[in-house]
């Protein structure tokens, strides 16, 4: 949904909470793979790393080098906001997709018709996280999301990230 048929490199990353409710993660790892080549070892990787109790992020939008840096931001087929428990309000379009973090906390992912180049993606990510009163640090070219299918071991109960919405309009 969000790298349709671009080509370029998947950009995650991983890491152990030391507690639950802790901003602090140790184990680290990040791994870039082809895509869409190399999309079911990611896949694999995701959720490795997810049974072994680890939060797993993945970059919102291809790259095109293996460093998860702005420069190397690919354009961008989809917009997205971190909702951070906002919620799409008037004059917003609908998302094409609505990712669950935990319960309350959704991602929210605006399918475009077209590549976007990078920083005009930004741009308009921006203006829709502030637009939605959503995290205003959401919405970047290095942002990670969670992957859905992983679990959030940020809290207690380790819900499990779901695809709640998915259209393709």
């Amino acid at each position: 949904h969000t790298y349709g048929d671009q080509s370029g490199i998947v950009a995650l990353f991983s890491g152990e909470r030391t507690e639950p409710g802790s901003r602090r993660l140790t184990n680290c790892q990040f791994a870039y793979f082809q895509y869409p080549a190399q999309i079911d070892y990611a896949e694999l990787f995701c959720l490795r790393r997810s049974s072994e109790g680890c939060e797993v992020y993945s970059c919102a939008h291809l790259l095109n080098d293996r460093r998860r840096i702005k420069a190397n931001a690919a354009p961008l087929l989809a917009l997205y906001a971190d909702g951070d428990g906002a919620t799409v309000g008037n004059g917003i379009p609908e998302p094409t997709a609505v990712v669950q973090s935990s319960p309350g906390r959704e991602q929210f992912y605006w399918r475009l018709t077209s590549p976007m180049p990078p920083r005009e993606a930004e741009h308009l990510n921006r203006r829709l996280a502030y637009a939605m009163g959503a995290d205003e640090s959401g919405w970047d070219l290095t942002q990670l999301l969670r992957v859905p299918g992983t679990r959030n071991h940020k809290y207690p109960e380790t819900p499990i990230v779901k695809i709640v919405a998915l259209r393709d309009e």
